[in-house]
């Protein structure tokens, strides 16, 4: 058993616990067979991705905890603080690194709280680009919401182009398309799409930080 398999093993064992769920009943709830638990309870296999997100939604807390990537569960009333430094995530299928995760900003449950935020659902970033200066700079930290990928009206989006993340206004328009624009237009010029179908939108930006 390699460490990680044993150190998700032991916060899957300590999640149960802390539920009252039997290997049987947590199974059920995942829609999974009680082996294939057992075996990621036990070390013997380590979850998928797609995985890690179902069991981070049963035991409500952070994927990157369960992983080991942070020490911070994140979503239980019990924390102290949240972070959002969720750096793989599911799209299309498929698991997505994002390099520009960070956690060095952590939020108050009453925070989250008062904003009408999941925690599961929140991602936190630092921005490298400048196309979206002077609104976002390069060095900002952004924070997305991932419940929130309907464009209704227009509003400040991050999309996952492979593993980097790019902050675009998306503004619908009368006939039915999109614009996609940035405030740096002379290196980023507006683009029109008919649909956004082919875009990989990660949610709507709630909150931007910065240092000065």
């Amino acid at each position: 058993m390699t460490s990680k398999a044993q150190d998700i093993a032991n916060r899957l064992f300590s999640c149960r616990q802390r539920h009252g769920w039997t290997m049987k009943e947590t199974a059920a709830r995942l829609d999974v067979t009680q082996s294939r638990y057992s075996n990621w309870e036990q070390g013997i296999r380590s979850p998928k991705h797609e995985q890690v997100e179902a069991l981070a939604d049963l035991f409500n807390v952070n994927p990157s905890w369960i992983m080991g990537w942070t020490e911070h569960a994140g979503t239980t009333p019990e924390s102290d603080y949240i972070t959002a430094d969720r750096k793989t995530i599911n799209i299309g299928g498929e698991g997505v690194t994002l390099d520009q995760v960070v956690s060095t900003t952590a939020f108050s449950p009453e925070y989250i709280s008062q904003r009408g935020l999941d925690p599961k659902n929140l991602i936190q970033l630092k921005i490298q680009d400048d196309s979206m200066e002077p609104v976002i700079c390069a060095g900002d930290e952004i924070l997305i919401d991932r419940s929130q990928k309907q464009v209704e009206r227009p509003d400040l989006f991050a999309l996952a182009v492979n593993d980097r993340v790019w902050v675009r206004r998306i503004r619908p328009e009368l006939n039915g398309s999109f614009t996609l624009t940035c405030e740096n237009k002379d290196l980023y010029p507006d683009q029109s799409l008919n649909t956004l179908d082919d875009l990989n939108i990660l949610g709507r930006i709630c909150r931007i930080a910065r240092d000065r």
